[in-house]
């Protein structure tokens, strides 16, 4: 049997943060991907053979892009063009406004679309009226809808997918990237390294990690917090260490390559994971990818019960 010829629709191929899109292609090995993306970056690290950018790293592709953000779906005539030379059997969206973006071209190319929803996609779009009548659309026309869980599944039910359209599909890791063996961690007496992801979003709840690790701390002088990323909460998680006079055994790596993200897990003792619904719905939708990582190489999680 001939492998299915996919094409994989992404906003950028491939932010650090989103490496399990790529895990998800590098092992599906009955199907042969095509990515589409509107913008590029870190194409190195994520190496696929047939790829599309519309909007390239340059002068006119930055221009074309401020322009594209002003109309919502994707670039037609650039679309036409990659899906009549490459001649998908079916057509994938990488969260649900990826999917709505194409479903113009897939309905006119009579294409089979397939949806995965991650997260933000599930509790904060359906909150606004725009995005409720696009799923009206999107759960009409799409093929199945792709969940990491079961109560991913049921809250995309709640928002009016039909039941028999949704399968879970559970997120894997490379597993050669990650066991026990690689783990150095802490010796006796060395600091017990505490790693924590996630300061540019609410639902990774960095507020409560610092108050987690605050409260332990003072009980145990061994802790060491090293926190990955950066971005709106960082502030406020450096000024709640600094008040209870720990900002000195805390370490901000801001954002890093992901060889570097996973030197860091193996150095660590803990991982610390408290998502949480944020204010606007957003929340993790299923587990966080770096719960699996961290289990897969064999370090303790402490989080919260949250989604699946």
């Amino acid at each position: 049997m001939a492998p299915v010829k996919v094409a994989h629709i992404v906003y950028s191929w491939l932010p650090v943060t989103q490496n399990w899109v790529f895990t998800q292609l590098r092992f599906n090995d009955a199907c042969v991907p095509t990515v589409v993306s509107m913008t590029g970056e870190n194409e190195g690290q994520f190496p696929v053979e047939r790829r599309f950018t519309a909007f390239p790293s340059t002068f006119a592709g930055s221009v074309g892009l401020f322009m594209a953000r002003y109309w919502i779906r994707q670039p037609a005539g650039f679309l036409r063009t990659v899906l009549a030379g490459t001649a998908p059997d079916i057509i994938h969206g990488h969260f649900s406004h990826e999917s709505w973006r194409i479903l113009p071209m897939a309905r006119s190319m009579e294409l089979p679309l397939i949806t995965t929803f991650y997260g933000l996609d599930v509790d904060k779009l359906p909150r606004r009226k725009a995005w409720k009548r696009r799923y009206k659309e999107l759960f009409s026309y799409g093929t199945r809808f792709l969940v990491e869980g079961p109560f991913m599944g049921k809250r995309l039910e709640a928002i009016g997918c039909p039941a028999e359209k949704i399968r879970v599909v559970a997120l894997g890791i490379d597993r050669s990237l990650y066991g026990a063996a690689q783990r150095t961690g802490s010796k006796n007496g060395d600091p017990v390294k505490v790693l924590f992801t996630g300061l540019g979003r609410e639902k990774k709840g960095a507020p409560d990690a610092a108050a987690t690790f605050i409260n332990a701390a003072r009980r145990q002088p061994r802790l060491e917090l090293h926190l990955i990323g950066d971005g709106g909460y960082r502030p406020k998680v450096e000024r709640m260490l600094r008040e209870a006079q720990l900002l000195h055994r805390a370490v901000f790596h801001g954002y890093v390559p992901f060889d570097r993200y996973r030197s860091l897990l193996f150095e660590c003792d803990i991982v610390l994971v408290p998502s949480r619904y944020a204010k606007d719905g957003d929340c993790e939708g299923g587990a966080p990818v770096v719960c699996i990582e961290a289990l897969a190489s064999g370090v303790p999680v402490v989080g919260t019960r949250h989604c699946d």
